[in-house]
């Protein structure tokens, strides 16, 4: 067995790079093409939060637009900054609810799994194996993301959800569901 999460998730699932991923979770013609500004189509937002300082004392942060292109993947994987890309697109460059448009997926953190004395991920085994496969428990994830000391639950979808005030909130809800 496996003595990490990374490896636990090699060993038993096959594995995607970042632009697979993030392909399946918006696929190909769903993004806006770079520059187009075509309207009724929309982004997603990539954050890159860097080690940097403003003058104020907070960390520099970069926002890039991800197209259809998916160019901003490659930005994110080719720097040891933190990054991060929230299954939805948006209208413009700020990822906050009002500018939100489409969501793609449900993303699910799992944190601080087990281990037993060697480091097997004993937690991330019972959660598969026991709650996913034998009792239904939790539906199965379309893809599982290694997130250092946890996991990443993402269930795609496929349609994606316009996001009225009233969908987004009982997303929310179903999320919380999921999470507990």
């Amino acid at each position: 067995m496996a003595a990490t999460i990374d490896g636990y998730l090699t060993e038993n699932f096959p594995e995607l790079d970042a632009r697979q991923f993030y392909r399946i979770m918006f696929p190909e013609g769903e993004l806006d093409k770079a520059e187009a500004f075509t309207p009724g189509k929309y982004t997603g937002i990539v954050t890159r939060i860097t080690g940097k300082k403003r003058g104020d004392g907070r960390p520099k942060i970069y926002r890039y637009s991800l197209t259809d292109e998916l160019d901003a993947i490659d930005t994110a994987t080719n720097c040891d900054d933190f990054c991060i890309c929230r299954p939805l697109s948006y209208a413009g460059k700020e990822a906050t609810s009002d500018k939100a448009r489409f969501c793609y997926a449900i993303a699910i953190d799992v944190d601080k799994l087990q281990t037993d004395k060697y480091g097997r991920p004993l937690g991330l085994v019972n959660l598969w194996e026991r709650h996913v496969l034998k009792v239904g428990r939790i539906p199965k994830p379309t893809a599982i993301v290694s997130s250092g000391n946890g996991i990443h639950l993402y269930y795609m979808l496929e349609t994606p959800i316009a996001l009225f005030r009233d969908a987004a909130f009982e997303l929310q809800e179903l999320k919380r569901e999921l999470t507990r």
